[in-house]
């Protein structure tokens, strides 16, 4: 809020947990509540241009990035293990070449 309404120019939030399993249809992977997205569309609502999204974690963020795919004024960044896509979270969603269309 403080950088929202101008009394700071920028912000850090390190949020645990991240809740980045958590995606728009529900809980995931032991997370109840996507809580770095619920901050950013909440950053959005109060007049935000852009949020960035630094993931670092051994898994990857499969609800963040797919919550925000789309969205341009998000940028997500998630820095974990794949392994060709066979650890958990497991698939495609998260290889170097998964990028979002906004």
């Amino acid at each position: 809020d403080y950088v929202l309404r101008g009394t700071f120019r920028s912000g850090f939030a390190l949020i645990r947990p991240p809740g980045h399993h958590a995606d728009t249809h529900g809980p995931k992977g032991f997370c109840l509540l996507n809580n770095v997205a619920i901050a950013a569309n909440y950053s959005l609502s109060k007049g935000a241009e852009r949020v960035l999204i630094v993931d670092w974690d051994v898994h990857h963020g499969n609800g963040t990035q797919t919550t925000f795919y789309s969205n341009s004024a998000i940028m997500y960044c998630s820095i974990h293990r794949f392994d060709g896509g066979r650890f958990f979270p497991c698939g495609s969603l998260g290889s170097p070449k998964s990028v979002g269309e906004g």
